[in-house]
């Protein structure tokens, strides 16, 4: 009981310090989206976390497709607003495994952190 229980505490430990980004390295790049589609990240890349991040500076929307398909600047796309967010996380959702693309009416730079 008392292994089990220091397991726990541990795997809490870990979890808690990720969650105020202690012990999690991210890849960390920066795309231009343009007006024709672009690859955001390859396939495969992630396994546990992807967050995208338009800056609020952005002067357009960028469509991002999770699909591996081609983005375009309607659905199935999805479109995130300058100042936006978009995480994706294995513990409660699923991590896209496909390329992911984005495209904009004019480009923007966007951040994406991923593991």
């Amino acid at each position: 009981m008392r292994k089990l229980t220091a397991v726990l505490l541990l795997a809490f430990a870990l979890v808690a310090g990720g969650a105020r980004g202690q012990g999690i390295a991210l890849t960390q790049a920066s795309v231009s989206c343009g007006t024709s589609s672009t690859t955001l990240l390859t396939a495969g890349a992630a396994t546990s976390i992807i967050r995208v991040h338009v800056p609020s500076a952005a002067t357009a929307s960028v469509w991002v497709n999770w699909a591996g398909a081609a983005a375009v600047t309607a659905a199935p796309s999805e479109d995130l607003v300058a100042g936006s967010t978009t995480v994706w996380t294995a513990n409660g959702s699923y991590v896209p495994n496909t390329q992911i693309n984005c495209i904009a009416s004019s480009a923007q730079t966007v951040v994406v952190e991923y593991r």
